[in-house]
């Protein structure tokens, strides 16, 4: 009689007690082999969502840092100068220092290296980025 393409599982009776032990051993071994995969698949999926995260903390404190850059550009850094303050974004996350300090005249213009800092906290650890650069005044 045709079951209609379906297969009908009939449990084998084992009698041997030497057989039933290897049945379980296999068992145990497979279940073994598989939960050694499923945790190290696990273990990867943690550790590239904690890659993504650092990455994109990096990537914004970076775009930070060309911003408060860009503006010292645009309005002259005054020699002896320093600011701190919260930066846009995440909620007070990140934090924004710059540093400016006169290096030396160089016939009509003055030269000074301004350092600009991004600090902020990721999980219990501090990180930073720093951009230093000189900048010619009046």
């Amino acid at each position: 009689m045709s079951s209609g393409g379906m297969f009908l599982f009939f449990p084998v009776k084992i009698n041997n007690r030497y057989e039933r032990a290897q049945v379980l051993l296999e068992v145990i071994t497979a279940v073994a082999v598989v939960s050694v995969a499923l945790t190290t698949i696990i273990g990867s999926l943690v550790s590239n969502y904690r890659a993504a995260v650092l990455t994109r903390e990096y990537t914004k404190a970076l775009f930070l840092l060309e911003d408060q850059g860009q503006a010292l550009f645009l309005m002259g850094a005054e020699a002896g100068s320093s600011t701190e303050k919260t930066c846009s974004g995440d909620a007070g996350m990140f934090r924004c220092s710059t540093v400016a300090a006169r290096i030396k005249d160089f016939s009509n213009a003055a030269l000074s290296e301004v350092l600009v800092t991004v600090i902020w906290v990721s999980g219990k650890k501090g990180r930073s980025l720093s951009m230093s650069t000189f900048i010619a005044g009046d």
